[in-house]
């Protein structure tokens, strides 16, 4: 298929997985530089190269045909024209070619070259040639009113463009390899090449010895849209009118403001007519590159053919740096999200593994080889829903209550808390601050002296315990060195 610009659309659909829902911007970073990177190719440029022997280079949906024109599948080849007198055809692209920018009104520069065959039958009786034009686009046949586009018109415009300039939707500007001499031709030989513009007279042209656009043959067509230069290249094979193995060469060059000749966009392609003589012009092969308006490759101008093959070889380079360029951007992005891939799925490795041992200690909580956790009703029924008859004391870690458990069958004293945390392995109990300080600070500290007033109250804080104190004889009473609790052992 001709390759063409396409339009910049959505180019890609994107799974959002975990890491782009975790991270929305890179999903947006990501699609804007692919669109970017997309548009650095393809925005406002054209290039195809088509062999038409080879369908893989080329769809005929990319390719019109009007008036005689046909397609020849077993010689691979167009043929403009039929084999008959009077005969108009036209081959041309399918598709517009912006060719001016309608903001800046800058012009586009653009190469083409193609291969093609004049064959004529009769020696002393020939005519009457062929075009590469831009035209307005869509490409149709001039109206044929009195044969008006056929004969020497060449199928570009109708009868009487030779002194009144074409307009509207028959503009045109094109390179005729013609055959024969009109009245507006050079009368110098039959066989010439010019550069038309909106007339069949050609604005310059240069004639060629008789019957040497006859065979196989090749052109090149350069237009720098800065300059509005356009240099025209003719390499004729096997020509009868040179002598055997030689390959002549002839130029031309003129300068078009196209931007005022056509359309914003144009039609691209070759006319063809045969009057009343006949013979057959074939088209073997076309490539065309368009440079967008204001590239760098416009800068400058040659009026040679050896030049314009340097700027096709600029252009050529041109588009391989910005293909290489947009390769490694694409690649820096691909490296990136694999980078943000891997420490996401590190974050979850982590999570899972903090996931894991929340379940395993809530586990063991379970099995009683850990804490075990308590529902809230079980430890209320326990304490007679903490009734004050039941209750131990009131300290700076909260109310403690003693309490029975049926299902583990053990008398426990339960106590109140602000709060707690379970994270991991690890088990927090929140207690409220004790501004003096707990009771240990007041055993062991020997700049405090206990007094028995004091030493008194101590034993007392068990006294509900079956383990307190009957007497309080300080002798006999025990303290733990916890130093949350105390109590005695008893006499």
């Amino acid at each position: 298929m001709v390759p063409r610009a396409p339009p910049i659309t959505a180019i890609t659909v994107l799974r959002l997985n975990r890491e782009t829902q975790r991270t929305p911007s890179l999903f947006i970073i990501y699609s804007l530089l692919l669109v970017a990177s997309h548009g650095a190719l393809c925005a406002g440029s054209l290039s195809f190269d088509i062999d038409f022997s080879n369908n893989s280079t080329f769809s005929h949906t990319d390719i019109r045909i009007d008036g005689g024109a046909k397609y020849l599948e077993n010689e691979g080849l167009y043929d403009l024209t039929e084999n008959t007198i009077y005969s108009v055809g036209r081959v041309s692209y399918a598709h517009p070619v912006r060719l001016r920018n309608s903001t800046t009104n800058e012009i586009a520069s653009f190469t083409t070259a193609f291969s093609f065959a004049i064959i004529v039958t009769n020696k002393t009786k020939k005519g009457d040639g062929m075009a590469f034009f831009l035209g307005n686009y869509p490409s149709v046949v001039p109206d044929d009113d009195s044969r008006g586009s056929r004969g020497g018109n060449l199928g570009l415009c109708s009868n009487g463009c030779s002194t009144s300039k074409a307009a509207g939707q028959q503009r045109f500007v094109a390179v005729e390899f013609d055959t024969f001499n009109n009245l507006w031709d050079p009368s110098v030989t039959n066989d010439h090449m010019g550069i038309d513009v909106n007339l069949i007279k050609s604005e310059k042209s240069i004639s060629l010895p008789n019957s040497s656009l006859d065979g196989q043959m090749s052109a090149r067509v350069d237009y720098n849209g800065s300059t509005g230069m356009m240099n025209v290249e003719l390499q004729l094979y096997g020509s009868p009118s040179f002598p055997p193995g030689t390959t002549p060469i002839f130029n031309l060059s003129t300068k078009v403001d196209l931007g005022a000749e056509l359309p914003e966009e144009v039609a691209i392609g070759f006319s063809a007519a045969t009057g009343d003589a006949i013979e057959l012009h074939q088209l073997r092969s076309w490539s065309f590159s368009l440079i967008p308006p204001g590239s760098s490759s416009q800068s400058s101008s040659t009026d040679t053919s050896a030049s314009s093959s340097s700027r096709t070889i600029g252009l050529k380079v041109a588009l391989g740096i910005t293909s290489m360029m947009s390769f490694f951007l694409c690649l820096a992005v691909l490296v990136l999200l694999r980078a943000l891939r891997r420490k996401t799925l590190a974050l979850d490795e982590i999570e899972l593994v903090s996931e894991e041992r929340n379940k395993i200690m809530d586990e063991e909580f379970e099995k009683g080889s850990g804490p075990k956790r308590f529902e809230y009703n079980q430890l209320a029924i326990a304490t007679g829903d903490f009734s004050e008859e039941v209750k131990l004391g009131q300290g700076g870690f909260g109310s403690v209550y003693r309490g029975f458990l049926r299902e583990l069958g053990l008398e426990v004293a339960i106590k109140r808390l602000i709060g707690w945390c379970h994270q991991g392995k690890e088990l927090l109990l929140v207690y409220e601050l004790m501004p003096k300080g707990s009771l240990d600070t007041h055993l062991y500290n020997s700049n405090v002296l206990l007094t028995w007033t004091l030493s008194r109250i101590t034993c007392g804080c068990r006294s509900a315990d079956s383990r307190s104190c009957s007497g309080w004889d300080l002798r006999s009473c025990t303290f733990t060195r916890t130093g949350s609790s105390a109590w005695c052992t008893g006499a």
